[in-house]
């Protein structure tokens, strides 16, 4: 049986998309993927995502004793449903041509904090995943020119509260396949995708296209880039000081950038 806190994120991730977690349906070049990760053995599906789910929940330390989590689940416990209408002020608001996502995201975000905080919550659960992380690398990188994907923890200092994200390290296929063999409802979302010129249904077809130039493992690839920066060999000379390197050279000049020297 997969073990009660996958379950729980899992149920919540798909079932209210709009309260606590954001996941995009798979683009249709990500198609075969998914009918790949359908096809797997359900205990292989589920050991996957419990493992993900353990390694990321471990290494950034996101569940402690005497923690009050707010996520979002469906069925079985007691839940909160919080109705706000964003969809207008997001269409209002924004500019011919310009996307909603931005202020849909902050729109969202801060009716969580006021939940969760009104719940008597210090952390806030979400649901973004691996591909997420990706889409969103790829698009600082290509638009805004900064090296930058998602935190999969960090505090909100104007809310004071954790924000987590336990299922960074899991496949958005995965996710999908599993939801789709339990039979968890998702709710419709009438802007997320809707505009055709959107940057990130772009990345996550860019993302796609590079697992199937290989051997399908670049996400995964690129997962473990993020998770092992050299600033040795990048050209960020702030980053480099702030390591205990040298700004121009990146030779060693203080103890604490041991860690980092890597070659």
């Amino acid at each position: 049986m997969l073990r009660p806190w996958l379950r729980l994120v899992a149920a919540g991730l798909l079932a209210t998309r709009a309260l606590a977690f954001c996941v995009s349906r798979p683009a249709r070049t990500a198609r075969p993927m998914l009918a790949s990760a359908q096809r797997d053995d359900p205990e292989k599906l589920e050991w996957r995502l419990l493992k993900s789910l353990r390694r990321c929940s471990g290494e950034f330390e996101m569940i402690c004793e005497g923690d009050k989590i707010a996520v979002a689940v469906s069925g079985g416990i007691e839940y909160h449903l919080v109705r706000e209408d964003t969809y207008s002020i997001v269409t209002e608001k924004t500019a011919p041509g310009k996307t909603y996502c931005s202020l849909c995201s902050r729109l969202r975000r801060g009716i969580l904090y006021t939940t969760a905080l009104s719940l008597g919550c210090n952390r806030l659960a979400l649901g973004h995943h691996r591909d997420d992380a990706l889409e969103t690398l790829l698009l600082n990188m290509l638009h805004m020119g900064q090296l930058k994907a998602m935190p999969a923890r960090y505090h909100s200092e104007t809310r004071g509260i954790d924000v987590i994200r336990p299922l960074m390290y899991c496949a958005e296929d995965d996710i999908a396949a599993f939801a789709a063999r339990e039979g968890f409802p998702i709710l419709p979302c009438n802007l997320c995708g809707t505009q055709p010129d959107s940057q990130r249904r772009e990345a996550k077809m860019m993302l796609a296209a590079l697992d199937g130039l290989g051997d399908g493992s670049a996400r995964k690839n690129m997962l473990r880039a993020i998770s092992d920066v050299r600033p040795t060999h990048l050209l960020d000379r702030e980053l480099r000081e702030a390591c205990g390197l040298d700004r121009a050279t990146g030779d060693l000049v203080d103890d604490r950038g041991k860690s980092v020297v890597k070659h």
